[in-house]
Protein backbone atom coordinates (compact mmCIF):
# COMPACT_ATOMS: atom_id res chain seq x y z
CA UNK A 1 0.00 0.00 0.00
CA UNK A 2 2.77 2.43 0.85
CA UNK A 3 4.36 1.84 -2.55
CA UNK A 4 1.07 2.84 -4.18
CA UNK A 5 0.87 5.98 -2.04
CA UNK A 6 4.44 6.87 -3.04
CA UNK A 7 3.64 6.29 -6.72
CA UNK A 8 0.63 8.60 -6.40
CA UNK A 9 2.75 11.30 -4.75
CA UNK A 10 5.35 10.94 -7.50
CA UNK A 11 2.59 11.61 -10.03
CA UNK A 12 1.40 14.69 -8.13
CA UNK A 13 -1.70 12.99 -6.77
CA UNK A 14 -2.82 13.00 -3.18
CA UNK A 15 -3.96 10.00 -1.15
CA UNK A 16 -6.81 10.97 1.15
CA UNK A 17 -8.52 8.93 3.82
CA UNK A 18 -12.04 10.33 3.42
CA UNK A 19 -13.53 8.30 0.58
CA UNK A 20 -16.48 10.63 0.04
CA UNK A 21 -14.06 13.51 -0.71
CA UNK A 22 -11.98 11.63 -3.30
CA UNK A 23 -11.91 12.07 -7.05
CA UNK A 24 -11.25 8.35 -7.53
CA UNK A 25 -12.19 5.45 -5.28
CA UNK A 26 -10.55 2.06 -5.78
CA UNK A 27 -12.46 -1.07 -4.85
CA UNK A 28 -10.73 -4.19 -3.62
CA UNK A 29 -12.93 -7.15 -2.76
CA UNK A 30 -12.39 -8.81 0.60
CA UNK A 31 -14.05 -11.95 1.87
CA UNK A 32 -15.05 -13.19 5.31
CA UNK A 33 -14.06 -16.57 6.75
CA UNK A 34 -17.06 -18.17 4.98
CA UNK A 35 -15.83 -16.96 1.60
CA UNK A 36 -18.62 -14.40 1.30
CA UNK A 37 -17.89 -10.95 -0.10
CA UNK A 38 -17.71 -8.39 2.69
CA UNK A 39 -19.62 -5.15 2.33
CA UNK A 40 -17.41 -2.09 1.88
CA UNK A 41 -18.68 0.75 4.08
CA UNK A 42 -16.39 3.22 2.31
CA UNK A 43 -17.96 2.35 -1.03
CA UNK A 44 -21.34 3.02 0.56
CA UNK A 45 -20.14 6.55 1.44
CA UNK A 46 -18.87 7.05 -2.10
CA UNK A 47 -22.18 5.88 -3.58
CA UNK A 48 -24.07 8.21 -1.23
CA UNK A 49 -21.83 11.14 -2.17
CA UNK A 50 -22.33 10.37 -5.87
CA UNK A 51 -26.10 10.23 -5.41
CA UNK A 52 -25.86 13.70 -3.82
CA UNK A 53 -24.02 15.17 -6.81
CA UNK A 54 -20.39 14.18 -6.31
CA UNK A 55 -18.55 12.77 -9.29
CA UNK A 56 -16.26 10.19 -7.70
CA UNK A 57 -15.00 7.70 -10.24
CA UNK A 58 -15.10 4.12 -8.92
CA UNK A 59 -12.40 1.82 -10.29
CA UNK A 60 -11.55 -1.80 -9.64
CA UNK A 61 -8.06 -2.46 -8.33
CA UNK A 62 -7.01 -3.84 -11.73
CA UNK A 63 -8.33 -0.73 -13.52
CA UNK A 64 -6.39 1.40 -11.05
CA UNK A 65 -3.18 -0.53 -11.70
CA UNK A 66 -3.69 -0.02 -15.44
CA UNK A 67 -4.04 3.71 -14.79
CA UNK A 68 -0.69 3.61 -12.94
CA UNK A 69 0.85 1.54 -15.78
CA UNK A 70 1.90 -1.24 -13.42
CA UNK A 71 0.91 -4.87 -13.02
CA UNK A 72 0.04 -6.56 -9.75
CA UNK A 73 3.18 -8.71 -10.11
CA UNK A 74 5.36 -5.61 -10.55
CA UNK A 75 3.74 -4.09 -7.49
CA UNK A 76 4.28 -7.30 -5.49
CA UNK A 77 7.93 -7.39 -6.59
CA UNK A 78 8.64 -3.86 -5.35
CA UNK A 79 10.80 -3.67 -2.23
CA UNK A 80 9.02 -3.19 1.06
CA UNK A 81 9.18 0.30 2.51
CA UNK A 82 11.73 0.59 5.29
CA UNK A 83 10.80 2.11 8.64
CA UNK A 84 14.33 1.86 10.03
CA UNK A 85 14.53 5.64 10.27
CA UNK A 86 11.86 5.56 12.97
CA UNK A 87 14.17 3.63 15.27
CA UNK A 88 16.71 6.46 15.40
CA UNK A 89 16.89 8.30 18.71
CA UNK A 90 16.25 11.66 17.03
CA UNK A 91 13.17 10.34 15.20
CA UNK A 92 11.03 10.51 18.33
CA UNK A 93 9.40 13.81 19.27
CA UNK A 94 9.95 13.99 23.01
CA UNK A 95 8.59 17.47 23.73
CA UNK A 96 5.78 18.70 21.50
CA UNK A 97 6.62 22.32 22.42
CA UNK A 98 9.83 22.24 20.37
Amino acid sequence: MLNIVQMLCNLGAEYILRASSADIFVTYPTYNENGELKECSLLNYVNEANSNGAKIKVLSFNEFLELLCITEKELDDMPMVSFDCLYREDATIKDKKH
